[in-house]
């Protein structure tokens, strides 16, 4: 009780000077308060803008990636078909050796396999590899295009598997226009 009296007398006769210090510091308090508030709310803000951006930004990269298995893959399956004999001929191919190929076919396999989620696009890149029954080549081909649009989400386009693979492409009418 002394204590408590001795305090209060001590409050009651320096109440001019208290009363601003103790305004003063509740109103820091408050303001820190408010502050600490107002900054965890536009933290909250930049971190949730900033996982929107990474997640974006991992899906562009990842849009990226497919796109370049997919169209190396196209390119592997399309020096990969024109060694095959088609009808007795061959068709126009690059030189390349069954090292090269194989090695090629693997790597395609493995981005195909790490970067897509459509498994009809990796069975149809199998498909052309080890069924090599004739004329299911082409409509394989044809399947793994538009296994490769859909991955991609494009539109789905009407392709004939009969004119999937340019063969050869003549010259033969290219110089008979010149000379006329």
């Amino acid at each position: 009780r002394i204590i408590m009296s001795t305090i209060w007398n001590f409050v009651v006769e320096h109440q001019k000077i208290i009363i601003p210090i103790v305004t003063a510091i509740l109103s820091s308090i408050v303001s820190i308060v408010i502050a600490n508030r107002n900054a965890k709310k536009e933290f909250k803000k930049l971190e949730a803008q900033y996982s929107l951006d990474f997640e974006k930004h991992i899906r562009n990269n990842t849009y990226d990636t497919k796109t370049k298995a997919i169209f190396k893959a196209l390119t592997f399956l399309d020096n990969y078909y024109s060694w095959l004999t088609i009808e007795g001929d061959k068709p126009i191919r690059k030189d390349t050796s069954t090292l090269e190929l194989t090695l090629s076919a693997r790597e395609c396999y493995n981005e195909l396999c790490l970067t897509c989620d459509n498994d009809k696009l990796i069975k149809s890149f199998n498909n052309i590899l080890f069924n090599k029954e004739n004329g299911s080549v082409l409509s394989e081909l044809s399947e793994f295009r538009k296994c490769a649009r859909e991955e991609l989400n494009l539109s789905n386009i009407e392709m004939d598997s009969n004119v999937c693979f340019i063969f050869r492409i003549s010259t033969a009418d290219l110089s008979a226009n010149e000379k006329t």
